[in-house]
């Protein structure tokens, strides 16, 4: 049932995290011999993993590059970021 309840919140639009609550809610709620504890220890241990932390923080870091304007240094037709070595070093030449 709470797969059921999943889906049905995800193609209604409803956020990821907003649907991943309601239904392990509903997780819970089915079967009340589960005690408490363990319904909040393991949402805990749930959010303290290190690569779904990750995930929220390179965004915020894309978010953040975007609105500092770090993002449109360098020749957007290249794809590069810096500027081109070749061009730095061409008044140089070994004689």
């Amino acid at each position: 049932m709470s797969g059921v309840v999943f889906l049905i919140l995800l193609l209604l639009g409803l956020p990821l995290a907003f649907t991943l609550i309601a239904s392990g809610m509903v997780y819970f709620a089915q079967n009340p011999e589960l005690p408490t504890a363990v319904a909040v220890q393991r949402m805990v241990a749930a959010s303290q993993s290190f690569p779904l932390l990750a995930v929220p923080f390179f965004i915020l870091a894309g978010h953040v590059m975007n609105c500092s304007g770090i993002t449109k240094f360098g020749n957007s037709r290249r794809g590069n970021a810096g500027p081109n070595p070749r061009r730095a070093n061409a008044g140089i030449r070994a004689e």
